[in-house]
Order: structure tokens, then sequence, then C-alpha cells
């Protein structure tokens, strides 16, 4: 056979196939095989399947491919043997004739950390709101510092070991803030789960839950009483904060918002200024994020309230506005040097001075938002209604009101408040035992 300078160019290049080219034979045309070359990284072989296509690459491993609604995918990754490809190809068929199939090309996008944060900016409440900068912010601070690790993850390469591992680590250092940033997180893959973006949820709701291992209770009255003494001689500008707090009730972050204008006299019969109480409008709070100060609504609509005070109150309300807050309306009620709101260090180190002098020990903890439940207790105790309470306290819900209502070991007196039952009238007489009475006599 008679091979051409040109076939022979060919075969030095590279691998060798055939094509049909005219050769001369006694006279007539005829036609042979020629090899050609193929393309360096051409599949040797395309397998046409009952569903996909498998192609055999020239490192003698297998593509998978498909389509579907209109467009091509590939496997992800390659196969060692064509039986692998062609599971792969069962199993995306029956994702997609299950309704699971998602498209690749969009999950592999997604990653946690910009997905966190189209979250946080897209968020609104039940009512259609955006959700409050000091939350954003916080939330934000969350992906920069404590869930760092997972932000170049991507959705569906997060597994609940990861997330255990993270929280067992985190909770070490500080159990409240890892239940905090688990709760992020977890509402972050809840709508990614409504997004169809990952199948499962891989933040549990347990570790949402603080488990500090710490019992909290509310101080007693008499507790309480040696509280407001230790404030009154060694914290005189902050004497009032407890006041307030059991028996109005409001928030830490709403106490210190609370300016001059905020409380109202209300004068019920003017000739009896003794009736005099004052109302505390809360409209406000002031929480502090990344080292700023942030003043914003309460947490909920229900946390805008006005509320009451009883009237024995008012002389130590008269004292303190008259001695610590200054004369303009938006004067604070309690504050730091320049006017600034006081910080938690600033209420915290006192608040334990006075519980220590009240003698509550450190084995159970009356940590200062328990003012807040001794106040909606003594609140419900005087037969106020779960709807009343739930107003008292801004809560949303009554769930929420629930959860400050405490026992103060009274249970002997209400049970002797029990009503006894009348007594039963005398079983009527049958007419034998009338009869037998009737003989004997």
């Amino acid at each position: 056979m008679r091979i051409c300078s040109t076939w022979r160019e060919h075969a030095r290049g590279g691998i060798l196939s055939t094509t049909e080219v005219p050769r001369p034979r006694l006279g007539c045309l005829s036609t042979t095989r020629v090899p050609q070359p193929e393309a360096p990284n051409m599949a040797r072989k395309a397998s046409r399947e009952s569903w996909g296509i498998i192609d055999e690459l020239p490192s003698g491993r297998y593509r998978a491919r498909y389509t579907h609604q209109g467009e091509r995918f590939n496997a992800p990754t390659t196969f060692d043997a064509k039986g692998d490809a062609r599971a792969f190809l069962a199993g995306t068929r029956a994702d997609i004739q299950r309704g699971k199939w998602k498209n690749p090309k969009h999950v592999q996008h997604e990653t946690f950390g910009p997905y966190a944060r189209t979250y946080i900016e897209q968020k609104r409440d039940r009512h259609g709101k955006a959700r409050a900068a000091t939350t954003k912010s916080l939330n934000e601070w969350y992906l920069e510092k404590s869930l760092a690790e997972f932000c170049g993850e991507r959705l569906d390469a997060i597994t609940p070991a990861m997330v255990r591992a993270w929280h067992s680590k985190r909770a070490e250092v500080t159990a409240t803030s890892a239940a905090r940033e688990a709760s992020f997180m977890h509402a972050v893959f809840e709508q990614a789960k409504r997004d169809d973006l990952v199948e499962k949820n891989p933040v549990a709701a347990e570790l949402t839950r603080s488990k500090t291992g710490r019992k909290t209770r509310i101080p007693t009255l008499e507790e309480f009483a040696l509280i407001v003494q230790w404030f009154d001689t060694n914290r005189p500008k902050l004497a009032l904060w407890p006041w307030l707090a059991a028996y109005g009730g409001p928030r830490k972050s709403e106490v210190r918002a609370l300016r001059r204008c905020d409380l109202t006299k209300i004068t019920p019969d003017a000739d009896d200024r003794a009736r005099d109480y004052y109302v505390v409008s809360v409209a406000r709070q002031a929480v502090r994020v990344k080292g700023e100060w942030h003043v914003v609504p309460p947490k909920s609509e229900a946390g805008n309230r006005t509320t009451p005070l009883p009237a024995w109150m008012t002389p130590t309300i008269d004292a303190h506005l008259e001695s610590h807050v200054g004369k303009f309306p938006t004067s604070l009620l309690f504050s730091a040097e320049q006017d600034e709101y006081l910080t938690n260090a600033a209420i915290d180190h006192p608040w334990r001075k006075a519980r220590e002098y009240a003698g509550i020990g450190k084995d159970v903890v009356v940590r200062l938002h328990d003012l807040r439940g001794l106040a909606l207790t003594m609140y419900g105790q005087t037969g106020a209604t779960v709807r009343e309470l739930q107003a008292r306290g801004g809560h949303s819900t009554q769930a929420a009101a629930a959860l400050y209502q405490h026992t103060t070991g009274r249970d002997a007196a209400l049970a002797a408040q029990l009503p006894k039952p009348p007594t039963a009238p005398p079983l009527p007489v049958s007419l034998d035992e009338q009869r037998a009475k009737r003989d004997a006599s």
C-alpha cells in the first residue's frame, strides 16, 4: 500500500483515525481509509444511554452529561468506571422525577456568606417591615467573627457534624452567644430550604437554646429592700433604676433610653396630692453594636407602651428628677459623663455589689433582668389577666408573657384560700326504713 507524504505528516502528529480519500487504481478512482489525528482532548467514544450521554475521555475516565429543561449539564466530576457514571445519571433522573433536582449552576454559586448577607438585607417581619439596623449590624458581626469559618462554604456542603463541632467550641467560650449565633444560622438555612438550595437544615433546633447550667430566680421583696438600700447609699444617681425595673418592668435597654419627658405625673384628685402617680412611656431603646450606640424602637410593636407606677413611688421619682436629671425634657434619667448612655458594665457592676449586700449567693443567680420578672409576677398576683400582663410587659405573645411568671413561695397561703365545699344534704330515707322506724316505735 502506498502511503502519501501527507499521511506520513499526519501520522507523526498523533493518534490515527481514518477518512475516505480518493486513490487511483487501474485507471479508475477508488477510496481507502486514511488515518487522521484526533484532537488531544476529544472523547474517544460517546455512549448514548437510555437517558443522558457517557463519554470516554483520553485519560480513560468517564464523563456523564444530560439535558434538562433545554439546558445541558455535566456531572460535577468524572468517574473511574462507566458504571459509576451510569449510576450518577440514574440518580439524577430519579431526582428530576421526584421533583428534588436542583440546578447545579445555581447551587454551586450559593455559598453561606453571600447568601446570609442577602438574607439579612431582605428579611422582613410579619408586618412587612425591614429589620432594625441594630439587628442587621449584629447579624453581620456574626458573619465577620463567630461564623466566619462557614462563609466560604457551599450551603449544601455544610453538614450537621460541622455545625455541632463549631457549636461545641463556641459554647465553651459563651453558651448564650453560641445559642444566638446558631439561631441566626438556623434561620438562614430555613430560608435556603424554602429556596430549594438545601434539603435539610444542618443546624439542630436544640443548638439554638442556651444552656448555661446556672439557676436564676427573681429576688424576694426582702432581698429587694436591701438592694435598693445599697443603691441609695452607694450609687444614688442609679437608685431609681431598680425601682423602675421592679415595678414598671422595662428592659435594660429601654431604661437606659428613658428621658425626663417619658415620665408624666397624673393628678387624679387635686385635693389629694398623695394620690398623684407617674406614668412611664416606653417608646425606644438604646443598644450598642460594634462600639456605636443605636437608638431604635422596642423589640416589637407591643413594646411601645405606657405603664402606670404605684402612687407611693411618686416621692422617690420626684427626688430623683430634682437631684440627678437635667432640666431639659430630653435629659436622660440615667446618664454617664457628657450625657451619654450608660454601658452594661456601668450598671452590672453596681448590681453585683448590691446583690452580694442582699445576701444572694453565687450558687443561684439573680440578674438585673430578673427584676422584670419580679414586676410581672407581682402584677399577676394582683389579679391581672393574661392580656393585661402581656400589655404591661410589652410582649407580642402570651407565651412570652408566661415566661416572666414565677412562684414566690406563697403556696400555703394560696392553699388556705381554696374554698371548702358545702355540706351535702342528708340522703332520702327509703320506705322500708320508714316502716321499720314506725314499727319500732
